[in-house]
């Protein structure tokens, strides 16, 4: 017997795989009383069947124990593993990062799904995280495509309604450090031409990222900030501490493009930095801003 959550979508997308190779017949059962699962202990003249049973009741699981296992697959669904007998083998819990990557990695690869590049694969699998339930909308994706075809930005386009190629504060930061290399022009452009963010919008986000990053270097010099858990974080330490409190804060995974940037990089390094992408004329096209890049840059060379 096989117990698995009602509701955990990793669990669901094992159940379909289950279902598909055995290729039996499936009933299903929602019950809570014991005596509606004790026909199961007969055997069946007919062919071997997979039962589905919804249950929250420990009764239940205990009479389950006492199925015909030649006649009858029995699959219970709760909604929660307190109810599951001891002994009945439970579905595990994917509750770590690298638990649901190597999840969706495995299933991409015995699927055969292939991609235009890595970023698209690694994108997918971001996605299909925060989304497990797109998965089944990914195999009727790769079902719809002529053979050999690979999955490119415009398929997760579609699957996917607010996906996002770039970080946009990643992409400025690196661009205030100078790290902007002439292949990763293509990432501002994302933000130009997909998007359709004005070159003047961009500009002022550039030199307001750099002012939030010389801001972050004070909160952690002072001890205010470590490391978020929650948005509110900065917002909390700061109160207690009797500091300004801005109107905005940047959310979570901002504020993690910060800490990162910080812990990588002395402060008496990136400050001159920070102050070459404050300073300057207002960018109010795309020439500006493409020369503002290349004054951070240095002058942008060939890679």
């Amino acid at each position: 017997m096989l117990a698995l959550l009602r509701g955990n979508e990793y669990h669901a997308i094992q159940l379909d795989e289950l279902l598909q190779s055995e290729g039996l017949e499936v009933q299903s059962i929602q019950t809570n009383d014991p005596r509606d699962v004790q026909h199961l202990r007969y055997p069946r003249l007919r062919e071997r069947v997979v039962v589905i049973v919804d249950t929250d009741n420990h009764e239940v699981s205990l009479a389950l124990r006492g199925a015909n296992r030649t006649s009858y697959e029995i699959i219970e669904r709760v909604s929660r593993y307190q109810v599951v007998h001891p002994e009945t083998k439970k579905l595990p819990i994917l509750m770590k990062y690298d638990e649901q990557v190597a999840f969706f990695e495995e299933r991409l690869d015995t699927q055969g799904i292939k991609f235009e590049s890595k970023e698209v694969h690694k994108l997918l699998i971001k996605n299909l995280i925060r989304t497990p339930e797109s998965y089944n909308q990914l195999l009727t994706l790769r079902d719809s495509l002529p053979d050999g075809a690979k999955i490119n930005e415009s398929h997760l386009e579609d699957m996917y309604e607010e996906i996002e190629f770039y970080n946009l504060t990643q992409v400025l930061v690196d661009i205030i450090l100078g790290g902007f290399k002439r292949k990763s022009i293509k990432q501002l452009q994302y933000f130009t031409d997909y998007k359709e963010f004005s070159p003047k919008w961009l500009g002022d986000k550039l030199r307001e990222t750099a002012v939030t990053l010389d801001y972050f270097y004070s909160l952690v010099d002072s001890g205010i900030l470590v490391s978020p858990k929650r948005i509110d974080d900065v917002r909390d330490r700061m109160r207690v501490s009797g500091l300004t409190i801005p109107l905005e804060l940047p959310s979570l995974r901002d504020q993690r493009v910060y800490l990162e940037t910080i812990k990588a990089n002395r402060y008496n390094q990136v400050r001159p930095k920070i102050q070459r992408a404050i300073v300057g004329l207002p960018i109010v096209d795309e020439v500006g801003l493409y020369s503002k890049v290349v004054d951070l840059r240095g002058g942008i060379e060939d890679e």
